[in-house]
C-alpha cells in the first residue's frame, strides 16, 4: 500500500468462527473504494474454534478487492487491548472498529474520504441495523448529542486518526464501555461529531454487552459521573430497568393440590 491509506478498517475476534467469516467477507469485498485505499487490520484473540486458520485463510486471498494489511493470532487482555493492537497498527486518515459478527455494507464507506476532507476534525457516525438470528429486527441510530445518556453506535463511527492520537486508545480498565469514556470525553471537549445519515453495517445480537447489561448500565454510570453529566434517573426509569432485569431470570412455578 503506497500513501496514506483512507480508511483504516479494524476487527477483532475470539471464538467466533462463522460471524468472522461473514464480517471478513464484507470488509475485503467492500465496494466503494479503490483498492489500495483501504487498510484491514484483524486481530485475533487466540481463538480455539478454527478462527485462525480461516483468518490466515483470507489473508492469503488475492481475488478479494481489498487485502487484509495485518493480521496476528495472539492472546489479548480482553476486547478493548486488541482494539488497542489494532489502533498501535492504523495509519488511516479516519479509523472504523467493525468487529466479528457485524457485517458493513456494500457501499458505507461512500464519499467518507470527501467527507472527512470537509470535516477533518470531527467524529463521523451513522446508524447499524440490529440482525437477530441472521434476520433484520430494527435500526438504531441516534444524535450525537446523546451522547451525555448513552454511546452512539461504536461499530458506525469513524475516528479520524489524529484524535486517537490526541486522545489516547481506549481505557481496559472498562470491559464493555471505554468505547463510551473515550467518545464522551471527545464530545465533552468539544470534539464534532458529524451525522452521515446512512446504515453502515449489520449488527449481530450476542456479543458481550448483550449479555452483561448490569455491567454496562454500572459502567455508563461511572463514566457519566466522571466527566459531571450523571443524572439520576427517575422513578419510570428505575422501574422498567427492574422489570427488564427480573424478565431475564427463570420463573419457577409451585403447583399444588
Amino acid at each position: 500500500m503506497s500513501g496514506q491509506p483512507d480508511i483504516s478498517i479494524i476487527t477483532i475476534n475470539r471464538n467466533d468462527r462463522e460471524g468472522f467469516r461473514r464480517t471478513l467477507g464484507s470488509v475485503m469485498g467492500e465496494k466503494a473504494l479503490k483498492p489500495g485505499t483501504l487498510e484491514y487490520i484483524v486481530i485475533d484473540g487466540a481463538s480455539t474454534d478454527g478462527s485462525a486458520e480461516l483468518l490466515a485463510e483470507y489473508a492469503a486471498r488475492k481475488d478479494s478487492r481489498h487485502a487484509i494489511s495485518f493480521w496476528v493470532s495472539e492472546a489479548d487482555g480482553g476486547i478493548y487491548d486488541a482494539m488497542n493492537k489494532g489502533l498501535s497498527r492504523a495509519t488511516g486518515k479516519l479509523v472504523g472498529i467493525i468487529n466479528s459478527g457485524d457485517s458493513l455494507l456494500p457501499y458505507a464507506l461512500a464519499g467518507l474520504p470527501g467527507i472527512h476532507a470537509g470535516n477533518p476534525g470531527a467524529v463521523l457516525y451513522g446508524a447499524f441495523s440490529v440482525m437477530k438470528d441472521g434476520v433484520f429486527d430494527w435500526v438504531q441510530g441516534f444524535t450525537a448529542t446523546e451522547l451525555t445518556n448513552k454511546m452512539i453506535p461504536h461499530n458506525a463511527s469513524f475516528v479520524p486518526l489524529s484524535l486517537y492520537k490526541k486522545y489516547g486508545s481506549y481505557d481496559t480498565d472498562y470491559k464493555v464501555c471505554a468505547d463510551y469514556d473515550l467518545f464522551l470525553r471527545m464530545y465533552k471537549d468539544g470534539v464534532p461529531f458529524v451525522w452521515l445519515d446512512r446504515i453502515v453495517c449489520d449488527y449481530a445480537l450476542g456479543g458481550l454487552s448483550d449479555r452483561a447489561e448490569q455491567l454496562r448500565l454500572s459502567e455508563s454510570e461511572a463514566i457519566q459521573r466522571k466527566y459531571g453529566c450523571y443524572v439520576e434517573p427517575g422513578r419510570r426509569q428505575k422501574f422498567k430497568r427492574a422489570l427488564k432485569a427480573l424478565l431475564k431470570k427463570p420463573f419457577f412455578f409451585l403447583c399444588g393440590d
